[in-house]
């Protein structure tokens, strides 16, 4: 639970419900003192459910309490306290204390069974705020309950249902019309081979209904496209090729602006969601920190692993992570991009131009942004090591050759396993 006309989701107090075992709850007051759980408030939590336990059930003494307190997951009052688990309900945020007098900020307050506080302390944060956070699809003026992707195409989605509804009922009413009677008609059975006996002025019509009803899946096909673009998920995105004749270069346009709406929500997830869990992260491993730690690193250039070690004074620069994954991958691939049109066009088959670009940072720039590094496919100069191993084998194989013409053994005799003869013996 938080208040949703704060300002930001950071400034807003925030409740968090926990359901746990009472064993869990005795085993963090025993192994962790230092999270600052009460013991004596642990007893009356356990003499409480002692008494309900020992108390009788038949007198309905409960039965008022049940709708004045009832804990989500139990059916009333009294299955609650008789059970293994205890509600936990963790309050971050400021609070005034009326009895003080006195405002604490960044609080967290831990409530048991809705009664009692089983711990209290400043949270240890130094961003002076827990480390939760919101990220939503896209954000509403007025308060913190963020719209979801599909919350605009409710609507939409209720029309096409009455269309789609209203459609069967008219091909219904098509398929088995209803029926005209005019004059006396004795009943009569409505199906194939029916047979209608009608008296002087009697007569049996269709009632038809107006087929043009059944242009209603043009329109259901436009509502169904537009409720795509509304939530940035067009039919290209999906890989499906849109009616007309297009270029290569529409086809690229079209392919860099189908993702683009998921790129700009990707972007904003890490920007407010990603960036700040990683920095809370970062800041808990650094509050929590040890004398040293250990760190497996690799060296992609020399192909090594080395262990290095890590003080609390290594961590402790200033300066925020930043998580670029989904714009890097954009960025990623708008350089891979322009880098073939750069190889195709002019300038890049200019060898006056090209002469001043280094080849080995391009086959390392063409590695990551591949992603290839894995494979240790560049290499420096392992093309001309590699012509050079080839030139050796087949020098090699060619004087094999010659040695075997001048001793005048068959071509075959090259290919006899170690130690035998070719027919014939060899020769003097």
């Amino acid at each position: 639970m938080f208040d949703p006309t704060a300002t930001d989701f950071r400034r807003t107090p925030k409740i968090i419900r926990e359901l746990t075992a009472l064993s869990d709850l005795a085993v963090m007051l025993e192994d962790f003192p230092e999270m600052g759980y009460l013991a004596e408030v642990f007893e009356q939590v356990m003499s409480l459910r002692d008494k309900f336990n020992t108390a009788g059930v038949g007198t309905g003494m409960d039965v008022k309490k049940n709708s004045a307190y009832l804990a989500d997951g139990f059916g009333s009052f009294r299955d609650y306290f008789e059970s293994d688990y205890v509600e936990l309900l963790h309050f971050y945020g400021d609070i005034w204390d009326h009895v003080e007098g006195v405002l604490h900020r960044n609080q967290h307050i831990v409530v048991v069974d809705r009664a009692y506080i089983i711990r209290r302390e400043a949270h240890p944060n130094w961003f002076g705020c827990p480390p939760i956070f919101h990220a939503g699809w896209r954000d509403r003026p007025d308060n913190l309950y963020a719209m979801g992707p599909l919350d605009n195409l409710i609507g939409l989605q209720y029309r096409i249902d009455h269309l789609e509804n209203a459609k069967a009922d008219a091909v219904d009413m098509i398929i088995h019309p209803v029926l005209k009677i005019r004059g006396f008609v004795e009943d009569f059975d409505y199906g194939p081979g029916a047979r209608i006996y009608t008296g002087e002025e009697g007569d049996v019509g269709f009632m038809s209904p107006d087929a043009s009803v059944l242009s209603l899946n043009t329109e259901i096909v436009q509502i169904m496209q537009i409720m795509e673009e509304m939530a940035g998920a067009p039919r290209q995105a999906m890989g499906l090729r849109t009616p007309g004749e297009k270029t290569k270069f529409e086809v690229q346009v079209l392919e860099n602006g189908a993702n683009r709406v998921f790129i700009n929500k990707t972007s904003h997830f890490e920007v407010v969601f990603l960036e700040p869990a990683l920095n809370s992260m970062l800041e808990t491993a650094r509050r929590n920190f040890g004398l040293a730690e250990t760190v497996r690193v690799e060296d992609s250039d020399f192909n090594f692993v080395k262990f290095v070690n890590i003080s609390k004074k290594d961590l402790l620069a200033s300066g925020n992570l930043r998580a670029l994954g989904a714009r890097r991958f954009a960025n990623k691939a708008n350089i891979l991009q322009d880098l073939v049109q750069l190889g195709n066009s002019s300038l890049g088959q200019d060898p006056e131009i090209m002469a001043h670009f280094s080849s080995i940072k391009i086959a390392k720039m063409l590695e990551d942004l591949l992603e290839l590094k894995e494979y240790k496919l560049v290499q420096k100069n392992i093309r001309i090591s590699e012509r050079a191993d080839a030139e050796r084998a087949l020098q090699s194989a060619q004087q094999m050759v010659a040695e075997e013409q001048q001793a005048g053994l068959p071509p075959e005799a090259g290919m006899l396993p170690p130690g035998a003869a070719p027919q014939g013996g060899l020769p003097q």
